[in-house]
């Protein structure tokens, strides 16, 4: 028998969207009205392009450069509950009921959870997108919802949009280990009128990639 319970969301943030305030606004405000149960995971945005330079320029290890970029993940986190007073960074599942409970909006805290695992290779090829598939895999998501400064056309297949570089290199493999359905938001879908986050329940045998 297939119960309903509230779904189960992890939305990544695009860190460019750090830069484009009344997107972001948009972006807080409609998920604030979801009835689902979203985890926010923010990306690095500048601050990760920032070490990128650094390291070309250093020529530090790509070790060091993918801990620096998941510490700038959970900077722009920080950033997210400075900007919008009901975010919490949270790190565990029982942190982020705690958080529902009383109304708030989790903000999953990036280098606790990713840093010196290892089952994600420490390279440039996994960046936000790919760590996004490996939370919504270990949190047995319901959806993935991958937020972009730019549309992705609906029509593309996960294949289509990873080779025209809308995700990261490794992405498709980190999704492929989730069994729940991924999707793409960019400013169309913000601007629109419909709510890309208001799925409010899920039945829990139905459970799909989108294609």
């Amino acid at each position: 028998m297939m119960t309903d319970r509230p779904a189960l969301m992890v939305v990544k943030i695009g860190g460019s969207l750090m830069s484009q305030r009344p997107l972001l606004d948009r972006l807080m405000a409609r998920i604030a009205a979801s009835k689902a149960r979203v985890v926010m995971l923010p990306g690095g945005g500048a601050i990760a392009d920032g070490i990128r330079q650094a390291q070309r320029e250093a020529g530090f290890s790509d070790r060091l450069a993918h801990d620096f970029a998941i510490d700038a993940m959970t900077k722009f986190g920080e950033i997210l509950c400075e900007f919008y007073p009901q975010c919490r960074m949270v790190g565990t599942p029982a942190e982020a009921d705690t958080c529902w409970q009383a109304g708030g909006l989790p903000v999953w805290h990036a280098s606790r959870q990713f840093i010196g695992r290892d089952d994600i290779a420490e390279s440039w090829d996994v960046t936000s997108d790919s760590l996004a598939a490996v939370l919504a895999r270990d949190l047995g998501a319901d959806r993935l919802i991958l937020v972009k400064s730019i549309d992705v056309a609906d029509q593309d297949r996960l294949q289509d949009i990873a080779a025209k570089g809308q995700v990261d290199a490794a992405f498709l493999k980190y999704a492929s280990e989730f069994q729940g359905e991924v999707a793409f938001v960019g400013p169309a879908a913000l601007s629109a009128d419909t709510n890309p986050f208001a799925t409010g329940t899920h039945k829990v045998p139905e459970r799909r990639h989108a294609s």
